[in-house]
C-alpha cells in the first residue's frame, strides 16, 4: 500500500513556470567544467592496453620494452594490483519496492555470483576492449607508443556473445565458479492462476522479441584526473559520473582506504544516460597511480575506446503471450525476460525494473514471468535511459497491436477496454507493483487529438499518390522511478552587500544536462520566497556533499525536491526562533512570507538575508535535512508517430511525432519538454539506427561512428508535445519523473508505425512479426520485396 497521500499544492509562484535554464550561458560560452577541462601542474598521462580477444587466458604480459621507452614512468598489470580490492558494484536492487532477484534454484537473500571485477584481471580476458594493462608516461603520445610495445601471450578460448547462445547450458563458460552462464533466474506472479486464464482464453497471441544492444555515446568521453596530497593524505579524483558520493565510496573500497582519503569532483557531465552510473576501472587506476608515482595522472578515453569499453545498454530477449476472450478483454499474460549482463554483473536494474511493469499500462488480472540474466563475452551492460522499461513496453505494445491486427479488432478500442482506470488507482499489477496514479485513457485521448488522428486517412491517400506508404503507430506506456532512497539537502544563507546575497543549496544528485541548477532553484525559491537568481545549487564535490544518491532511475527531481522542501521548512522554523530573538517577540508571533520574517500584525520584520547577518556565528541560519523515500512512482503517457516508407528503397522518414506525458507535477515544463525531445531521439535511435554488433569471434563490428549510426536533428520533424499532469500522492510536490518517458514508448511507436505502413502494403503477418530493430532501409526493402516475389510466384 502507498503511504498517506500528500495534499495537492495550489497557487504556486515559481514552480510550474517556464524558467530558462541558468546554466546554459555558462555551458554555451565554453565555461563548463568537464573532467578533461582540468589539468594539474606536472600531470602525466595514462593509457590502457586492451584485450584483442573476446575470451582468452592471459599466459603472460611482457612489459620489458615498454618500461625502457622514453618518458615512461610505469607499466602496470593485474599482478601489480593484487593488494587492492574488487569494485563493489552492488548490482542487486535493494529498495523496499524493487522486485528482488536471485540465482537459479536459490532464494532472495542467498549469495549471487556477480563476477570478480578487479581493476585489471590476472586470469583471462572476457571481452574485446577489456583493460589488461596501464601505461603512465610524461605525454599521451609516449604512453601510446609504450602501449604498442607491450606483448601479451594469449591462449584463445571459445567465446559467446549472443544472448540466446549464452544461456545455452553447453555455451562457453565465462566463470569457472558457475555451472553455466545463467546468473539470475527468478519467477514472479501466479503460475496457477495464469495457466487457468490461458486455459479459458478464446485467443492467445504469442511473440518473441530481440531487443538489441546499444551504447550511450555521451558527447564527453569518460575521463579521470587524479592527484594525491601526501600532507592531507587525500587523493582527489576528477571523474564524471552519475553521483560523486557513490564513486567516493567505491573508489575507497577498491583502494582499501578510508572514505575520507578520497575526494571525488564532478561538476559538469557531458551526457550520461546510465552509461556513467557505475565506476570504471580507469578511475581507480588513475587514483592508485597518482599516489604511487607522486604525480597527477590523467586519462581520457578515445572515442574508439568508448565504443568497445563503455558500459552498454539494452540487449534482451523477451517471449510474451497474451490471453484474450472473444470481446478482447485481457485475461492473463506469460513472459520470459532474458537480460545480457556482458562479462560482469554491473547492474541488475534493467531486469528488475522491466519485470516490475511487465503488464504495461493494462489491467491484466494475472501474469507469470521468468526473469533471467546471463553472462557473455561482451562489455558489461548497465542501466540505460529508462533501464529495462522500453524493452518491456516495446514487447507488450507490439503484442497488443499484433493482437488487434490478427484478430480483426480496432487497436484503440482494444486498448481502451484494457487500460488501468483512474478509479483503480493505486493499482497493484499482477506482479505486485503498485502504480501510484494516472489517467491512462485521458492521455490516449490527448495524444489522438494532438496528432490530428481523424485526418490520417487523407494524409495516407496523399502519400499513396506520391508512391509512398504512410503508416501510423501508437504506444501507451508506464514506467517506474525508484532509485537510491537516500538524499540530503543543506541550505545555507549567504548575506553579502545586497546584490550578492545568495542561498546555497547543497544536494547529492548529479546533473548531466537535466537543468538541476534551474529546476532545483525553483523549488527552493518557491519555499523561501526569493528570486530564482538568488539560489545557487552546489553539487559535485564530496568535500562538500556528504550524502546523496546521484542521478539515475528518474529519481533526481522527486528526491531532491522532497528533501529541499524538508530542509527549507527546517530553515524557516529555525529562522522564526532566531527572528524572535532579534525582533524581541515571542516565537509563536513570528511569521514568514515572501522571503521575510516578521511579527504578525506589524510592519516589524527583516529579510532572510538580514536575519542571516544578525544570527550568531555559533548558530547560523542554515539547515541540513536527510530524507529516505522508498515508494516508487509511475510516469506514463501515450505517443503517436507517422512514418513514410519509400517502397523503392526502403527509406524511412518520420513525418509526425506526438507525445503526451504524465510526469506528475512539472517543476519546469520547459526543461521537461527538452527532456522529452532528447528521450524521443534516443529511443528512435535504437528503433531506426543504433546497434552494437559482434562477429562470430566476439569482435565488435560497430567501433566507430562509421559503423554505429546515430540520430541527427535532420531525421526528425518538430515534435508535438504536451503534459498531462496527474500529481503523485507519494511526495509533497506530486513529482513523478520526466527524464525517461520520451524514450520508453519510442521503440514501440516507431515499429508499430512501420508495421502499419507495410501491412497496408500487403506484407505478410509472419514477415511483420519478424521485423527486428534497427529498422534499416535494407530490412524494410527486403520485407516489401519478399512480399512482391511471393505475389509473383503465386501468380
Amino acid at each position: 500500500m502507498l503511504p498517506t497521500p500528500y495534499p495537492i499544492l495550489k497557487n504556486l509562484r515559481v514552480i510550474g513556470k517556464h524558467v530558462r535554464r541558468k546554466e546554459d550561458v555558462r555551458l554555451l560560452t565554453g565555461r563548463g567544467r568537464f573532467t578533461d577541462d582540468f589539468s594539474e601542474p606536472g600531470q602525466v598521462h595514462a593509457t590502457m592496453v586492451r584485450s584483442t580477444h573476446a575470451h582468452a587466458l592471459i599466459q603472460s604480459i611482457d612489459t620489458t620494452q615498454a618500461r625502457s621507452m622514453s618518458g615512461v614512468l610505469g607499466v602496470f598489470t593485474g599482478a601489480d594490483l593484487q593488494e587492492l580490492s574488487e569494485i563493489p558494484h552492488d548490482p542487486l536492487p535493494k529498495t523496499q519496492f524493487d522486485l528482488k532477484l536471485h540465482a537459479p534454484g536459490a532464494s532472495v537473500g542467498d549469495p549471487v555470483f556477480l563476477g570478480v571485477h578487479t581493476l585489471l584481471p590476472i586470469d583471462k580476458a572476457r571481452y574485446v576492449g577489456e583493460a589488461l594493462a596501464m601505461v603512465v608516461a610524461e605525454t599521451q603520445e609516449q604512453a601510446f607508443d609504450a602501449a604498442d610495445a607491450i606483448e601479451i601471450d594469449y591462449e584463445p578460448l571459445p567465446s559467446v556473445t549472443a544472448t540466446a547462445d549464452a544461456a545455452n547450458p553447453n555455451a562457453p563458460r565465462l566463470w569457472d565458479d558457475m555451472p553455466d552462464n545463467v546468473a539470475i533466474e527468478t519467477f514472479f506472479g501466479d503460475q496457477d492462476a495464469t495457466n487457468a486464464a490461458f486455459a479459458k482464453a478464446d485467443h492467445v497471441i504469442e511473440m518473441s522479441f530481440n531487443i538489441g544492444r546499444v551504447t550511450g555515446v555521451p558527447m564527453e568521453p569518460r575521463s579521470a584526473l587524479a592527484k594525491h596530497d601526501p600532507i592531507a593524505q587525500q587523493t582527489t579524483l576528477y571523474a564524471g559520473s552519475g553521483g560523486v558520493v557513490r564513486q567516493k565510496r567505491e573508489i575507497a573500497t577498491v583502494l582499501c582506504v578510508e572514505p575520507d582519503a578520497i575526494r571525488v569532483i564532478a561538476y559538469d557531465i557531458g551526457g550520461n544516460f546510465g552509461t556513467r552510473n557505475r565506476v570504471y576501472v580507469e578511475f581507480g587506476l588513475a587514483a592508485w597511480a597518482a599516489k604511487r608515482l607522486g604525480r597527477p595522472v590523467k586519462f581520457t578515453a578515445l572515442r574508439g575506446e568508448s565504443f568497445i569499453s563503455d558500459y552498454q545498454g539494452r540487449d534482451a530477449l523477451i517471449d510474451m503471450s497474451l490471453a484474450l476472450n472473444k470481446a478482447g478483454k485481457f485475461l492473463g499474460l506469460r513472459a520470459s525476460n532474458l537480460s545480457n549482463l556482458g562479462a560482469r554483473c554491473i547492474s541488475l536494474s534493467p531486469l528488475s525494473k522491466g519485470s516490475g511493469i511487465i503488464t504495461g499500462s493494462y489491467s491484466i488480472p494475472t501474469a507469470y514471468l521468468q526473469s533471467r540474466a546471463v553472462y557473455s563475452n561482451t562489455p558489461p551492460t548497465n542501466a540505460y535511459r529508462s533501464s529495462g522499461r522500453p524493452e518491456v513496453i516495446f514487447a507488450i505494445e507490439r503484442l497488443v497491436d499484433t493482437a488487434a491486427a490478427e484478430l480483426g479488432m480496432d487497436p484503440i478500442a482494444l486498448r481502451r477496454q484494457n487500460l488501468v482506470t483512474p478509479d483503480q488507482m493505486p493499482y497493484t499489477n499482477a506482479v505486485g507493483m503498485v502504480y501510484d496514479s494516472g489517467e491512462y485513457e485521458a492521455a490516449l485521448d490527448k495524444a489522438m487529438a494532438l496528432s490530428d488522428w481523424d485526418s490520417f486517412p487523407a494524409r495516407r491517400d496523399a502519400a499513396t499518390k506520391r508512391g509512398k506508404h504512410l503508416g501510423r503507430g501508437l504506444a501507451h506506456y508506464v514506467e517506474s522511478s525508484i532509485g537510491n532512497p537516500i538524499e540530503q539537502a543543506q541550505i545555507h544563507i549567504r548575506h553579502g552587500d545586497g546584490s550578492s546575497d545568495e542561498i546555497h543549496v547543497v544536494i547529492g544528485t548529479q546533473p548531466s544536462g537535466q537543468g538541476h541548477e534551474t529546476s532545483f532553484a525553483q523549488v527552493a525559491a518557491e519555499w523561501l520566497g526569493v528570486p530564482v537568481a538568488q539560489i545557487r545549487i552546489v553539487l559535485g564535490d564530496t568535500n562538500i556533499v556528504n550524502v546523496g544518491g546521484g542521478s539515475h532511475s528518474g529519481r533526481s527531481m522527486r528526491m531532491a525536491s522532497t528533501v529541499i522542501v524538508k530542509a527549507a521548512d527546517a530553515l524557516i522554523a529555525k529562522g522564526k526562533r532566531l527572528a524572535a530573538n532579534v525582533l524581541e517577540a515571542a516565537e509563536t508571533d513570528i511569521d514568514f512570507a515572501e522571503g521575510r520574517f516578521f511579527v504578525t500584525g506589524t510592519d516589524r520584520g527583516l529579510s532572510i538575508f538580514e536575519l542571516a547577518a544578525a544570527a550568531p556565528v555559533s548558530d547560523p541560519l542554515s539547515a541540513v535535512e536527510n530524507n529516505e523515500m522508498h515508494t516508487p512512482v509511475f510516469p506514463n503517457g501515450c505517443h503517436v508517430c507517422e512514418v513514410e516508407v519509400d517502397p523503392e528503397t526502403g527509406y524511412l522518414e518520420i513525418q509526425r511525432y506526438t507525445a503526451i506525458d504524465d510526469v506528475g507535477r512539472a517543476i519546469n515544463p520547459l526543461i521537461v519538454d527538452g527532456q522529452t525531445h532528447g528521450g524521443i531521439a534516443q529511443g528512435v535511435g535504437q528503433a531506426m539506427w543504433e546497434q552494437c554488433v559482434f562477429d562470430e569471434n566476439g569482435q565488435p563490428l560497430s567501433g566507430s561512428f562509421m559503423d554505429y549510426s546515430m540520430p541527427r536533428a535532420l531525421h526528425f520533424p518538430s515534435f508535438q508535445t504536451a503534459l498531462h499532469e496527474v500529481p503523485s500522492p507519494t511526495n509533497p510536490l506530486g513529482v513523478k519523473a520526466g527524464g525517461e518517458g520520451g524514450t520508453t514508448p519510442a521503440l514501440a511507436v516507431i515499429v508499430n508505425a512501420v508495421v502499419n505502413a507495410l501491412r497496408v502494403a500487403g506484407v505478410s503477418n509472419l514477415a511483420l512479426r519478424n521485423l527486428t530493430m534497427p529498422l534499416t532501409p535494407e530490412k524494410i526493402w527486403r520485407a516489401i520485396n519478399q512480399h512482391s516475389e511471393q505475389r509473383k510466384t503465386q501468380a
